[in-house]
């Protein structure tokens, strides 16, 4: 049987990224034809365990689970105690590094990918797949998230910066990249890198733990937002929308769910301007509890900024929701129906009135309903995406 070791550093157990929930479901179809080794922190380790992976034995780096990413010191100091820590692992476990035909790093930031660089030193024969799911914005960049303050401004700014050495080490020494846009594709092609060995697998829905779940007697929500709160995502333009449609639609709810520094903002919002009863904050939630609510809701916002993929939609999509979304330029591509595109971006009064849209026109709102159903049923399912991408790593 075949070895292959999943590089996770970075994250912490907290909440689920796109990212993260990409390798939490390849691991899940992997370990039925690898040996699986999973390099991570007890955080992350933990809620691994909860989904009974077959073949996977677990390599704690890291027992800090309490990091303060909100600010530059924070982000500084935990993305140099998990590099250091994973680059000890590796060192420590060479027999395993030595042994492995595959290492996955899941992100492209610095805590995986050195490891996994140095994983491929300590053993050239190895074959090292990296994730790079986004282009950070570039700081002079219309519609850049990090430009809200100072402090995320300064942030965006050393992300950008550092991405760019990461781009270069990913694009010189990996032998598969996994994309989740064609958008990212086409710029390592255009700077070289063999279009054979970059795919673009967006992520995917698990359809089986979805379509078990009933759906409801009654709608509760008029719309669902689901992502990270975090300004990439735009949780705050959600709630202005909002605040917008209840000028119409004065009964009208909306579920929030998701976790990130922008909880605190936004809870205070809501309470200022008198939101509370037309806006619930779920946080983070997930399996059957999640998909419960999403098929209590009529629509599903997606108000990212910033945006090539969004994986979260897809599971609103197969949950039988139409999408509002802003038209962002990935999304011809990995959405080309079922959603609702909304310009110019950002704006949400532009958003409230797509959204009023569809609560009103059932014609508008029953084809985009079918659509996403139908798209998501034709090329997102989980099984599906992982055996693409098993293909791909036995031609590399």
């Amino acid at each position: 049987m075949k070895k292959i070791i999943f590089i996770a550093n970075v994250d912490c157990g907290e909440g689920m990224s796109g990212g993260s929930q990409i390798y939490f479901e390849l691991m899940k179809r992997f370990g039925n034809s690898f040996q699986l080794y999973f390099f991570g922190s007890l955080g992350t380790i933990n809620r691994l365990k909860q989904e009974n992976i077959k073949n996977v034995t677990y390599i704690q780096t890291d027992d800090h689970d309490d990091p303060d990413l909100h600010s530059i010191g924070g982000a500084f100091i935990h993305s140099t105690r998990r590099l250091i820590k994973g680059m000890q692992s590796i060192y420590n476990n060479s027999k395993i590094i030595v042994d492995a035909d595959f290492i996955y790093s899941v992100s492209d930031f610095l805590p995986d990918v050195i490891p996994a660089l140095f994983a491929k030193w300590k053993n050239p024969k190895i074959k090292w797949i990296s994730a790079f799911y986004f282009f950070a914005p570039k700081p002079w960049q219309k519609h850049n998230p990090y430009a809200t303050s100072l402090m995320r401004r300064a942030m965006g700014i050393c992300y950008w910066f550092i991405q760019s050495f990461v781009y270069l080490v990913i694009k010189n020494y990996a032998n598969l990249v996994v994309s989740c846009n064609e958008l990212d594709n086409k710029v390592f092609i255009r700077d070289g890198f063999s279009e054979r060995k970059i795919i673009a697998i967006y992520g995917g829905v698990d359809l089986n733990i979805i379509n078990a779940v009933p759906v409801p007697k009654k709608i509760l929500y008029d719309a669902v937002f689901m992502a990270r709160f975090h300004p990439q995502k735009g949780p705050i333009v959600a709630v202005k929308a909002w605040k917008e449609l209840i000028k119409t639609f004065p009964k009208a709810r909306l579920a929030m769910i998701g976790n990130g520094s922008e909880e605190k903002e936004i809870a205070v919002y809501i309470k200022k301007n008198g939101l509370s009863n037309n806006i619930r904050l779920f946080g983070f939630i997930d399996g059957i509890k999640k998909y419960k609510i999403l098929k209590s809701s009529r629509i599903f916002i997606h108000s990212a900024t910033y945006e090539t993929g969004g994986m979260a939609v897809a599971e609103g999509m197969a949950c039988g929701l139409p999408v509002v979304a802003f038209a962002q330029e990935g999304f011809k591509y990995c959405y080309p129906q079922g959603l609702l595109g909304v310009l110019p971006i950002g704006d949400y009064h532009k958003l409230a009135w797509a959204i009023r849209e569809l609560l009103v026109d059932d014609k508008k709102y029953a084809i985009l309903k079918k659509e996403a159903l139908e798209l998501v049923t034709r090329e997102w399912d989980w099984d599906k995406r992982a055996s693409f991408i098993l293909e791909k790593m036995n031609e590399i």
